[in-house]
């Protein structure tokens, strides 16, 4: 099953202004979606840079349900990028990674 907290498409390009064609994907596992939902609130009240990306789209004129929606990917995006082992550049001058 795909696990999965997005917004469906809009009608970018299109007049009138960009609409969007509906809520939240109600695809993947529901207590997910509702862990991360909680998670995101208390990150909005308590950490400054979700609370500043949240306040950013408020005065867009987002409604609430897609900001919570929009931070909980950017969250998940972020945390992912967190989790990924880090690379170390390899130097090509090394003895190691000379060609034989």
């Amino acid at each position: 099953m795909d696990q999965k907290v997005a917004g469906r498409r809009g009608s970018a390009g299109r007049h009138p202004p960009r609409q969007a064609d509906a809520g939240v994907i109600q695809t993947g596992n529901p207590q997910l979606r509702s862990v991360l939902v909680e998670a995101v609130h208390r990150i909005m009240r308590c950490d400054a840079r979700w609370m500043k990306l949240a306040n950013q789209l408020r005065g867009r004129g987002k409604h609430a349900c897609v900001v919570v929606a929009a931070i909980a990917s950017r969250c998940v995006r972020w945390l992912h990028h967190r989790m990924q082992p880090a690379t170390v550049a390899q130097d090509p001058n090394q003895p190691e990674n000379l060609a034989v």
